[in-house]
């Protein structure tokens, strides 16, 4: 159900992997002794990226109804449930960052993927949404929007369709993990970041 990060100079970083679009699962993983014993606090959290995915290749009229509920279940309400849930703690304490990963197809759109786009542009909504209430609150809510990143699920894609993508990106190449890290630790530590959407697809939304 769950890993755990690295432990550094700057506190701990954990990873916690579920059906993260389940309210019982954010309510679960991060709420009083879940970590330490019952009659612990909750722990402490700073910083929130939500960066669970759940895509499809297909049209929309072929996409089963299953596969539509669970990739909107996964990608908006799970970052909804989990801004809500974590937010909720941000807000007593008045201090905390949210992040959420989005996608450039949730702002170009694309054929073959309307119910994952879909879900991707409402996390930008929310995002912008948050940004504006709780703001004033000292939270700050910002988004990323990545475009073809070396990842498991582009390492899958066919050679024609790969070659298809590189070709359309101005930089000619795919992202890195670390850059969308990069950009993280940004908004994570820009005291002044606040509704900012980051795209990091290489150019690709120029063109």
């Amino acid at each position: 159900m769950k890993g755990s990060g690295g432990e550094g100079e700057e506190g701990e970083c954990m990873i916690a992997c579920g059906d993260v679009g389940e309210r019982e699962f954010w309510e679960g993983e991060f709420g009083r002794g879940k970590r330490g014993g019952e009659g612990n606090p909750k722990p402490k959290i700073d910083i929130l990226i939500n960066a669970a995915g759940l895509t499809h290749a297909s049209p929309l009229i072929t996409t089963s109804p299953s596969l539509i509920e669970n990739i909107l279940q996964t990608n908006l309400t799970g970052t909804i449930w989990g801004c809500k849930i974590i937010g909720k703690e941000m807000l007593r304490r008045r201090e905390g960052c949210i992040i959420n990963i989005s996608s450039l197809l949730g702002i170009k759109g694309g054929r073959g993927s309307a119910a994952y786009a879909a879900s991707k542009a409402g996390v930008l909504g929310l995002t912008r949404a948050l940004a504006a209430e709780m703001g004033s609150a000292g939270i700050r809510v910002n988004a990323i929007v990545p475009g073809y990143i070396e990842t498991d699920m582009t390492r899958a894609m066919s050679d024609p369709a790969r070659s298809e993508a590189l070709n359309s990106i101005p930089l000619s190449r795919f992202g890195d993990v670390t850059e969308i890290a990069d950009a993280a630790v940004f908004l994570a530590t820009n005291k002044y970041a606040n509704n900012c959407v980051l795209n990091l697809d290489g150019g690709l939304s120029a063109v």
